[in-house]
């Protein structure tokens, strides 16, 4: 005697996703727990079944908070190296045509990184060429002027 289901999953067939987004780890141990309080009485669960499926609840639990981490590294590195570029000039592409800038900060929004000239906001990855890093002219005075201090004061001592 077959036994019909009264409903029935989804068709898994050429779906792929990761650990987490097929099951994850709440409705993983959900499915344990309802197998440990209903077991069946004509096929009784084993200890090494129940010691592995355990097992794999931790393994899922570490390899999640792995993932975790490497997002968590990988938005640390983008926004990193979205701020080594602050101060440099840099070409972006912007559609069918090219920006060219001085970089004056940094974002991150999400997984991805940004960077400001002029106010607007460039996907890093769109960054096609970097340039030396430009000094303020205001900057570039006051180094000036230190300069032509220390000579003016060079000049005082020795004669």
């Amino acid at each position: 005697m077959d036994i019909q289901p009264l409903s029935t999953a989804g068709n898994l067939t050429g779906k792929t996703g990761s650990v987490g987004s097929i099951l994850d780890k709440d409705a993983f141990m959900k499915l344990i727990l309802a197998q440990l309080s209903n077991p069946n009485p004509f096929k009784p669960q084993d200890i090494e079944q129940m010691m592995n499926q355990f097992i794999q609840l931790g393994l899922l639990e570490r390899m999640l908070s792995i993932e975790d981490q490497i997002k968590n590294l990988n938005r640390t590195q983008a926004l990193a190296q979205a701020s080594a570029l602050i101060g440099h000039e840099v070409t972006v592409a912007d559609g069918e045509a090219t920006v060219t800038g001085i970089v004056d900060r940094a974002t991150i929004s999400g997984d991805r990184a940004s960077i400001i000239i002029d106010g607007k906001a460039y996907a890093l990855s769109n960054v096609i060429q970097v340039g030396k890093e430009k000094v303020d002219q205001t900057e570039q005075l006051d180094q000036v002027i230190a300069l032509l201090q220390q000579i003016k004061e060079q000049g005082e001592n020795s004669g």
